[in-house]
């Protein structure tokens, strides 16, 4: 069924850690100059922004901390450390930092605003007090208000246009007003709303899952190069939160994972292979696979102080284990698609799903290298060479 339109629910951007510039959120830029519009509720950008200006402060402070504690450290040369202060008093407002990366956003996709005044509120009250989708039939229905207004701003636009909207959401209140809409349908899965709007999609998939065989079969050393380069750049910047346990207080300070290996899922007899766009000599593909990695990270120890009630520092760890977990990469392919693979090349790849989170089991305090304190107390403090003294008075040498 052809669509107008797509749009984009909160928790959409929110799983994808709001990763406006990378990853699918990227592939929206599609939308500027394609037939298809891409179209956000006023309530689902005031959402994101609110949610991205939390995530810029936390970051923001985290990075000013870290500064500073470099210098607390002295882990700075002296000569540099006037350049540290100046990148500290560069850091701008993560307030502004976020309305312009999200304004950013919105030019580079070409989204149009769908306002909330859109919403008719003889319809939001009768929704609301039959407790019609979104709204809940039980439970605290006031939270419920975003959404509805959204959904009927959304759909009212689409009326007055004559369009069909795709709306991509994990949100059940929102399938369940696409059941009663016909404007509205609604799709859970990022990737697979963008394939249903590329033609001639199953043509390109055909020729991802041709090139990643040949991959497989190590027929494509270069193909094979540049994407575990392309996956191991990618994970290392993964987030996710280190775990642990043990008899100290445990803060992760940071972690990495360190890419091994991947092997691609297949769905029956097929490989894990989603076209997210479609164009003259490009194609972008979302790829499932099962990777292998090694999970680094240093945490902070500490003890409860009963009597002055407060966490003393004990120093620190690192840990590391190996993982495997599910997930999946984005592939961009340039060149003619209909040609021979050699003709193909790998562009960019980022990994888009990965693990949340890692468990680094027991954590005990990290006593250091014992040839590092040997080192110590074998070396010699440097100082300076001492002084001949002056001969006394009334003598001369060589008497």
């Amino acid at each position: 069924m052809p669509y107008d339109a797509i749009t984009i629910d909160t928790n959409t951007f929110i799983q994808t850690g709001i990763a406006l510039e990378t990853g699918l959120l990227a592939q929206l830029e599609q939308f500027k100059e394609a037939p298809v519009d891409l179209v956000l509720s006023e309530i689902v950008t005031r959402e994101v922004l609110k949610h991205l200006q939390q995530m810029t402060k936390k970051g923001r402070d985290a990075g000013l901390a870290a500064l500073t504690r470099l210098e607390q450290l002295q882990l700075v040369a002296e000569a540099d450390r006037e350049r540290l202060k100046q990148v500290a008093e560069s850091v701008v407002d993560s307030r502004e930092a976020a309305r312009q990366r999200l304004a950013r956003f919105l030019e580079a996709t070409g989204a149009q605003a769908v306002r909330a005044s859109h919403c008719s509120i003889d319809d939001l009250l009768k929704l609301y007090f039959a407790a019609s989708a979104p709204f809940e039939p039980t439970g605290d229905k006031k939270f419920e208000f975003p959404d509805a207004i959204a959904l009927l701003s959304l759909q009212k636009w689409a009326v007055d246009g004559g369009k069909r909207i795709l709306a991509v959401s994990a949100d059940k209140g929102w399938a369940a007003f696409a059941e009663t809409s016909e404007q509205i349908d609604v799709e859970e899965d990022l990737a697979k709303a963008l394939e249903t709007l590329q033609e001639h999609a199953a043509a390109a998939e055909a020729t991802v899952a041709k090139l990643m065989e040949a991959v497989v079969a190590g027929t494509q050393p270069d193909a094979a190069n540049a994407i575990e380069e392309g996956l191991t750049a990618s994970l290392a910047d993964w987030v996710f939160s280190a775990e642990g346990s043990g008899s100290f207080y445990l803060e992760a300070d940071s972690n990495t994972l360190r890419f091994g290996s991947y092997e691609l899922a297949k769905i029956g007899d097929d490989y894990d292979i989603t076209v997210v766009r479609l164009g003259h000599e490009i194609v972008a593909a979302r790829i499932g696979a099962t990777f292998t990695a090694t999970a680094e990270a240093d945490f902070s120890l500490a003890v409860w102080d009963g009597i002055d009630r407060e966490y003393v520092n004990m120093g620190g760890a690192s840990a590391e284990t190996e993982i495997e977990f599910e997930g999946a990469f984005l592939v961009t392919l340039y060149g003619d698609l209909a040609g021979p693979l050699d003709d193909i090349d790998v562009g960019e790849v980022e990994v888009v799903e990965a693990i949340d989170s890692v468990d680094f089991g027991e954590i005990e305090f990290d006593y250091g290298d014992p040839d590092d304190f040997d080192a110590l107390l074998e070396s010699e403090p440097e100082t300076e060479a001492a002084e001949e003294p002056a001969p006394a008075a009334g003598t001369h040498n060589g008497v």
